[in-house]
């Protein structure tokens, strides 16, 4: 599946780059992290596309929509570049509206909206300001169809990946905030879906 091979990669250029070998010079203590742990909370803030693989609906061929997202990750960089965690969220995938007439049962409008809720390992590192990491684990889809009587609403899982890449700017010794280019697929339902997040990253402990 292409998102295990792009979370492989991240990963191998991960161990590959905490154990080489480094000079014990303070410039080198500095990018590496060394004698410095943090725990870290990041709150997540975006819009992107997702395209299907497939039109989710009969009622047209579109195959990509605009949605949101939001999501938090609390890591933990010990004394070497590589952090993990976990990362949850809410997102929105796509959002459509059939009109009245357009299926021969579809007497009203109705909206048709496909959500989810990802439960995710997290990897990142972060040498100098460059931030970059990914993700792997399941997704909670939510369908939802909405209609003047109220919402019809089934939920399934699914697995999935996300990659990303970014920079970020200090606020504060403890605050910061930049952009993040997330990456996510979920290969078996052929969705993929790109987005252009906000992230700010506090660092609650530090030891």
């Amino acid at each position: 599946m292409r998102w295990l091979v792009v979370c492989g990669l991240w990963l191998l250029v991960g161990v590959q780059l905490t154990t080489a070998q480094t000079d014990s010079t303070a410039a080198a203590d500095s990018l590496l992290g060394r004698g410095d742990y943090h725990i870290e909370l990041m709150l997540i803030g975006g819009v992107g596309a997702t395209r299907y693989k497939e039109p989710p609906s009969v009622v047209n061929d579109q195959t990509t929509f605009r949605g949101w997202n939001v999501n938090a990750r609390l890591m933990g960089h010990p004394d070497h570049l590589l952090g993990m965690g976990l990362m949850s969220g809410y997102q929105v995938f796509s959002r459509e509206t059939l009109e009245a007439g357009s299926l021969p049962d579809v007497e009203e409008d109705v909206t048709l909206e496909l959500s989810s809720i990802p439960i995710h390992i997290a990897f990142e590192m972060r040498p100098l300001h460059i931030r970059f990491g990914a993700g792997i684990g399941v997704y909670l889809l939510m369908s939802q169809l909405i209609e003047s009587g109220g919402t019809t609403q089934s939920s399934d899982l699914a697995y999935g990946g996300s990659a990303w890449l970014g920079y970020e700017f200090d606020i504060t010794d403890h605050l910061h905030i930049g952009p993040d280019l997330v990456l996510q697929v979920l290969s078996d339902r052929g969705i993929s879906n790109l987005s252009a997040m906000l992230v700010l990253r506090y660092d609650v402990l530090s030891y």
